[in-house]
């Protein structure tokens, strides 16, 4: 059975495809270069349970159509801690999918779509900002306990992405004390710049619509693809020297 057929031009589709593809370019969770994801793989992560997913997809990638609803769902099953630090490389592409869909959603045809590839330094959208905070002060945690935590403030994710005003003053007294004098210099600036610039736009907003929960999963991914690629980096310097000595 012929389900749907679609008759398009090739510069429309060339058009369209490009588009697609830069609408899913991410940067991988480990800060590997930005590649794009193909629709069966975001298919997969999103799973099957909604027949007009596939359908959406294709007509967003062949036609120029507005990227599906459906979508959103990797809002809700980024809530999952394991889904957000998996174990094995299978669940870390479908976690590179889950973000790549929702940045497809939130900057398809945009202009941001290309610089928010990675991690934007210079992006003032509060919930953005939220996220990378998250991403930051777990990043202390770790340091402060030398990466021998099994569990993190990665488990505070649902309600920091929700409720952000309610849930980072206890998380910021938590790092203030336990963490961030342990953590080094650079984490210390990088709390005290984001907390400025949450400053600027009105400090942090009391409750997240759809919408702000997929910007501060992009800030919370970006940030903390950003801190491996420094520590992948770091491991490499600290290889080469101990291979000239």
């Amino acid at each position: 059975m012929v389900r749907e057929w679609l008759a398009v031009s090739l510069a429309r589709l060339k058009e369209a495809l490009g588009r697609f593809l830069e609408g899913t370019h991410l940067v991988h969770p480990w800060g590997e270069a930005p590649y794009p994801v193909p629709v069966g793989a975001l298919v997969q992560a999103l799973g099957d349970g909604n027949p007009g997913l596939v359908r959406g997809l294709l007509r967003t990638a062949y036609l120029g159509t507005p990227p599906p609803h459906a979508l959103s769902l990797a809002i809700h099953l980024l809530r999952n801690p394991k889904v957000l630090t998996p174990e094995d490389r299978e669940g870390w592409r479908r976690l590179h999918a889950l973000v790549a869909a929702l940045k497809l959603w939130l900057f398809y045809g945009k202009e941001e779509a290309k610089r928010m590839a990675q991690l934007d330094r210079e992006r003032k959208n509060p919930a953005y900002l939220s996220g990378r905070l998250l991403a930051v002060l777990e990043e202390a945690q770790k340091r402060a306990l030398s990466y021998t935590l099994k569990r993190t403030l990665v488990d505070r994710y649902g309600a920091a992405s929700t409720a952000p005003a309610a849930t980072f003053g206890a998380l910021l007294r938590l790092s203030t004390t336990a963490h961030l004098p342990k953590a080094g210099k650079e984490l210390n600036q990088a709390v005290e710049e984001i907390l400025s610039l949450l400053d600027q736009v009105g400090g942090f907003p009391r409750t997240l619509n759809l919408i702000r929960q997929a910007e501060f999963a992009l800030g919370f991914y970006h940030q903390r693809a950003y801190f491996r690629a420094n520590r992948n980096n770091k491991k490499g310097e600290d290889a080469q020297g101990g291979g000239s000595q």
